[in-house]
């Protein structure tokens, strides 16, 4: 059943197993009168299609959906018009929960300003050809002191001073998901926007960190668990509503010594954060 329609069928990728891409050839696999709609968004559409048992024709994809990737189909002899053809059952995919053993390999991705069908690609080809299942998405807040106010469409990270798509974040998480593995938010537990006041009341600020032309990006204070306690659930909030599985929380070393001399706590700062 697909969008509603009361007649079952199967879409079968000409070019075999794989990710639909625009302009890709897809056959419909079942005698139906149907117009096809595979996507809520009206992501895929195609033509009315004539009676018969396979027809052929070209899918226009305008957005990206874990829905359209396809597994392979297995073709069916027999000539009746009213046959199925049958979609071989895939093995199912066991997702890893926050808590799990890592699941593959680690691997950052650093562009959000792209479509999300791209996005899902590229999270797909991480994972076949480096076996990449734990995913971290870097640079993709907005500053360091707060998450991006719930809602807003898009906005440009401090850290990577790109713009970042909330449609292609959720895409990757969502790709991610599909794949039975992990998508963590990087955010830095010790940083916060140059001078915020407001955000750095409490705390002990150490130092600076800076962008590789030298120009100063953050300040940096000492975490601990009063630090957590002030910070983590915003972060959290912010994740969890973006389909991550957790935060991948950065540090940038004891600089020196300088954050041990402020009496910095990391494991009081992680207990407190969960």
């Amino acid at each position: 059943d697909i969008m509603g329609s009361s007649q079952e069928f199967i879409l079968e990728r000409a070019a075999g197993a794989g990710i639909v891409k625009p302009e890709d050839a897809v056959y419909l696999k079942a005698h139906t009168q149907k117009y096809v709609e595979v996507s809520a968004g009206g992501a895929v559409q195609a033509t009315s299609i004539a009676r018969g048992p396979e027809q052929k024709f070209t899918l226009q994809v305008h957005d990206y959906s874990p829905r359209l990737h396809l597994a392979a189909c297995t073709r069916n002899t027999t000539q009746d018009p009213d046959q199925l053809f049958v979609l071989p059952m895939a093995q199912p995919v066991v997702p890893s929960t926050a808590n799990s053993p890592i699941a593959g390999h680690y691997g950052s991705v650093a562009n959000f300003a792209g479509s999300a069908l791209d996005m899902g690609l590229t999270v797909r080809r991480m994972e076949e050809k480096f076996s990449i299942r734990e995913f971290q998405a870097w640079g993709a807040f907005e500053t360091f002191s707060t998450p991006p106010l719930e809602g807003k469409d898009s906005w440009t990270s401090k850290l990577s001073n790109r713009l970042v798509r909330a449609s292609v974040l959720a895409a990757f998480t969502d790709e991610v998901a599909a794949l039975g593995g992990r998508s963590w938010l990087l955010v830095n537990a010790m940083a916060t926007d140059l001078g915020d006041a407001v955000a750095q009341r409490g705390a002990i600020v150490v130092a600076q960190s800076h962008d590789l032309g030298g120009g100063a990006l953050a300040d940096i204070i000492a975490p601990d668990a009063a630090w957590a306690i002030r910070n983590a659930a915003k972060w959290g909030k912010f994740a969890v509503s973006n389909g991550f599985s957790g935060i991948h929380w950065e540090t940038l070393g004891d600089l020196g010594g300088k954050l041990t001399t402020a009496g910095a706590d990391i494991p009081g700062f992680l207990r407190a954060a969960l």
